[in-house]
């Protein structure tokens, strides 16, 4: 059964499919031939360390606790010198901020979750210390768990707005919040400074943890899990 569900997770098949899957069967077989009497196969070398390879790979990279994603977050700015130079003053306010919400748990008490989450899943998901750091790691990589040491999520400031920027116009450059784009294959995120984040990133903190500013609306309507989620990185 442990076999069964590692080769579920590793390969993308449903633990009931995984015997019948033509993927398994081409994964097993190249992975368990032979090159030459003296060269083992694959499978024959990590036989015995393979549950710690697997742990290794997968359980300690679990998330615990929101504050495990810190360190591998950075920051970066793109537009021109005067734009970079503007921005480095705000980065660390960015920083804060997304960090407040990252310890924040589950939804954002805010009409606009409360019609679109099953009353029974809000109230899982709200009791998950790691829910919004979970779903950004998701969005960021495909999997929901932190990456290898040497791999870091980028947040980029952006000075240019494209027009997918804005939804087909439905939030308005000047007056909106932008939402976030994500790029899981490059593990990338693109804020977009327009004049409503620059002058909401000038402001302090809230001075409670509890007060939903527009910053965590926002971020987390493009965060949250809307319904069953099926992709497989």
């Amino acid at each position: 059964m442990v076999q069964t569900l590692h080769s579920s997770l590793l390969l993308g098949v449903r633990p009931i499919q995984v015997t019948d899957s033509v993927i398994h069967a081409a994964f097993h077989d190249g992975l368990d031939q032979s090159l030459s009497l003296s060269h083992f196969s694959f499978i024959a070398v990590i036989s015995g360390s393979s549950k710690y390879i697997l742990h290794q790979a997968y359980a300690c990279r679990q998330l615990s606790s929101p504050v495990q994603l810190f360190p591998f977050l950075s920051f970066e700015t793109s537009g021109d010198t005067n734009f970079k130079s503007d921005m480095d003053i705000l980065l660390p306010s960015l920083q804060e901020h997304l960090k407040r919400y990252f310890r924040g748990i589950g939804h954002p008490l805010h009409p606009l979750f409360a019609g679109v989450i099953e009353p029974a899943q809000r109230a899982i998901d709200n009791q998950d210390l790691c829910y919004r750091a979970r779903r950004f790691i998701k969005l960021m990589s495909g999997i929901s768990l932190l990456p290898s040491d040497d791999k870091s999520f980028t947040i980029i400031l952006n000075q240019n707005i494209p027009d997918m920027a804005t939804f087909n116009k439905q939030y308005d450059v000047q007056s909106d919040l932008l939402p976030p784009v994500f790029h899981a294959c490059t593990y990338t995120m693109d804020l977009f400074a327009n004049p409503v984040l620059r002058t909401f990133l000038q402001h302090p903190l809230p001075g409670d943890d509890l007060t939903v500013t527009p910053f965590d609306i926002c971020l987390h309507a493009a965060l949250f899990d809307a319904g069953h989620d099926v992709f497989n990185a």
